[in-house]
């Protein structure tokens, strides 16, 4: 099987990813109808009244995020067979326990959400990681089939 990647990273002040360039990524990566579609975001998350964000580098406040309600609702309404959102944020939680949820950003078939928190918690980060994402990688690189070096990973940490 192979795949496309889109990498868009916000480094500093010459690297910036603007929250139209984000959207706009999210809703092309959902429009087709392949096989699998995976959307991976490291970075601040927010969360109010009205639901959850994922922050971008041009975010003043935290609703000014792109909604995880949009990122769900371009999931939720693609063709693409599997969809998996995975988040390394603050807060991500809350996608996958949308109070108002509607319809549109319900969770359908073929949906699969992995987050670093609840929606009521903070991700961590260790030596400039997100502890999330470092035990997704361990696992991915097969941590997650041996014990002891799953153990080797949450010590590391």
């Amino acid at each position: 099987m192979n795949f496309t990647v889109k990498l868009l990273t916000g480094t500093g002040p010459g690297s910036l990813l603007e929250r139209a360039e984000l959207r706009d990524t999210v809703r092309t990566l959902f429009e087709g109808d392949a096989e699998t579609a995976l959307f991976y975001f490291a970075g601040h998350g927010h969360i109010d009244e009205a639901g959850g964000y994922l922050l971008t580098s041009d975010s003043k406040s935290g609703d000014d995020g792109l909604a995880l309600n949009d990122v769900l609702a371009f999931a939720n309404q693609s063709k693409t067979q599997n969809k998996v959102v995975i988040l390394d944020s603050c807060h991500s939680g809350i996608a996958g326990a949308m109070q108002q949820a509607t319809a549109v950003t319900a969770l359908t078939d073929g949906l699969t959400i992995l987050t670093a928190s609840t929606a009521e918690q903070y991700a961590s980060e260790s030596a400039g990681s997100g502890v999330f994402t470092t035990l997704l990688v361990d696992a991915l690189n097969g941590a997650a089939s041996n014990l002891v070096c799953a153990l080797e990973s949450v010590e590391r940490i």
